[in-house]
């Protein structure tokens, strides 16, 4: 095929008058670009926050002046880069702190935004140091979880301690909140029947977060009630997906490499036949993987791997799910917990079977 190629255009050289009006055009441009630079510059200048400022008016003795700047934090807190400049500003973490521990009733929206603030702050890991290092910070976030305290406090506490101990970097945080306070007295109780939903999965957070590669806290949730593994899989029941996805958590992490945790957990009454249930087609996909990853680890005791693999259909749902989920994690899940469900003889057989006959279909 041949190809037709456009002659290239002709140059006419600018006339004087065409190069004069060319000159005048581009000078009235530059300075026009030079006065909307001007223009940016100065927005910018003025609507960037004073942090200094507004943390100093957390202390104003007028309430609508505290209110007013502690929303603005709270905004602005909303973006991480924002969020090294508010704990850096001298005496911000403190004055929050101190605003939480205020009960006068006055000051109870005050309260709940602060707690709003030091929820996104320990959202990002690098944060978390100068904040559980406040004096008496821990102390007075223990302190909210008491059942006077208002519900949305409550909850807000647990989410700050969740937060506090969410990252495998900060590991000392779980052994600060789990062993020298007593954070996890209270939260087992926050998981019972009749607590406010929102609670009950922050609490279940905070539980699962402080379990993680901690078996110190991960036996000591257990003992400190009797009937925390119940209350856990009662919130399974609950058709709140994201209630469902904690609880779920919560358990795969007080069951991670913990073989007293597996026998506990696989012998509580309905823990077993309720995960599997939220594997199945339709259901939010992070209550799946949550569920697939309690079962895998509770798969990594012998006992439990008959249990999952021989009385249920946990490997039929596990296997639809590794081969057709959208969801990589979901994927991801369910393929280490068929891995550990593989060590059984006769869960071979019927993992075999499936991949011989289902696999490529």
């Amino acid at each position: 095929m041949n190809f037709k190629v456009a002659a290239a255009p002709t140059k006419r050289m600018p006339t004087a008058t065409t190069t004069a009006a060319a000159t005048a055009k581009a000078k009235a441009a530059t300075a026009a670009t030079a006065k909307a630079t001007a223009a940016t510059v100065t927005t910018t200048a003025a609507s960037t926050p004073d942090f200094t400022e507004l943390v100093g008016k957390l202390s104003s003795p007028v309430s609508a002046t505290r209110i007013d700047a502690a929303e603005k934090l709270s905004n602005l807190a909303c973006i991480p880069e924002n969020q090294a400049k508010i704990i850096q500003t001298p005496g911000a973490t403190r004055i929050l702190f101190l605003i939480l521990q205020n009960q006068s009733q006055g000051d109870k929206e005050l309260r709940q935004t602060a707690a709003s603030i030091l929820v996104n702050l320990t959202r990002i890991s690098t944060n978390q140091s100068p904040l559980i290092e406040t004096p008496d910070a821990l102390r007075i976030l223990v302190s909210l979880l008491e059942p006077t305290v208002d519900p949305p406090l409550q909850a807000a506490a647990a989410s700050i301690l969740a937060n506090l101990a969410a990252f495998d970097a900060n590991q000392a945080n779980r052994a600060k909140i789990g062993q020298k306070t007593t954070a996890i007295t209270d939260l087992v109780m926050l998981v019972r029947p009749g607590v406010e939903t929102q609670v009950q999965a922050a609490a279940a957070n905070a539980l699962g977060n402080l379990a993680v590669k901690n078996t110190y806290n991960q036996d000591d949730i257990r003992g400190k009630a009797p009937d925390v593994l119940t209350n856990l899989v009662a919130l399974l029941r609950k058709p709140d997906p994201y209630l469902q996805q904690r609880a779920a958590a919560a358990l795969a992490h007080l069951a991670g490499d913990n073989e007293a945790g597996q026998i506990d957990i696989g012998n509580t009454l309905g823990a077993i036949p309720l995960l599997v249930l939220l594997l199945q087609p339709g259901v939010d996909p992070l209550v799946q993987a949550a569920a697939a990853v309690a079962l895998g680890n509770l798969a990594q005791h012998p006992i439990n791997r008959d249990k999952i693999g021989q009385k249920t259909d946990a490997i039929d749902k596990l296997f639809l799910l590794r081969k057709s989920s959208p969801d990589e994690k979901v994927k991801l899940a369910a393929h280490a917990a068929l891995d550990n469900l593989y060590c059984l003889l006769s869960n071979q057989t019927k993992i075999d079977h499936l991949i011989k006959t289902q696999w490529y279909k």
